[in-house]
């Protein structure tokens, strides 16, 4: 998800970026609850429902999340 927020952001600004960001991890609040509370899991299906496979908790999908946010989106909003 980080490589596809990030593209978003170099191709629509910081402004869409920031909806676009809020939106696609709020799709994420329901799996934060599930599986390992506040992880991520390795992977997901690709296919609807997108269920969550492999390790449950994911050092690198979480900071997959985080990285467009701190690089692209708040990076920013301080320039």
């Amino acid at each position: 998800m980080g490589a596809y927020i990030r593209a978003h952001a170099r191709t629509f600004g910081p402004r869409a970026e920031r909806t676009f960001a809020a939106e696609w991890l709020d799709n994420f609040a329901e799996h934060l609850r599930e599986a390992g509370l506040a992880q991520v899991s390795e992977i997901f299906d690709g296919d609807a429902p997108h269920r969550p496979r492999g390790c449950i908790a994911q050092a690198w999908s979480v900071a997959e999340l985080l990285r467009p946010l701190i690089e692209d989106v708040c990076k920013s909003e301080s320039s």
